[in-house]
């Protein structure tokens, strides 16, 4: 939006929640790589794979309501494929 100071415009309070607003509406995409889906198979008891695996559920579970798009790619399919473990792929 564009800021104009002239009698009657808008404060700049509601420019800031305009700008705000269409930043929220835009879609973005998120690529995460195989590491990413395989870390909510890896051990809990490790503080790291905890909150990468929190991190990871919080992206797939809020998807939608923060407007983000879960991309992928040919060689994300094939890394999954070529996994051994069957729960992983």
């Amino acid at each position: 939006s564009a800021l104009y100071a002239g009698k009657g415009s808008a404060g700049w309070w509601e420019l800031f929640y305009e700008d705000e607003v269409m930043k929220m509406e835009q879609e973005h995409l998120v690529y995460m790589d195989n590491c990413c889906y395989n870390r909510l198979f890896d051990n809990r008891e490790v503080f790291r794979n905890y909150v990468e695996r929190d991190a990871v559920r919080y992206i797939l579970q809020n998807k939608v309501m923060h407007n983000m798009k879960i991309i992928g790619s040919d060689m994300l399919v094939l890394e999954m494929l070529k996994n051994p473990d069957k729960e992983k792929k």
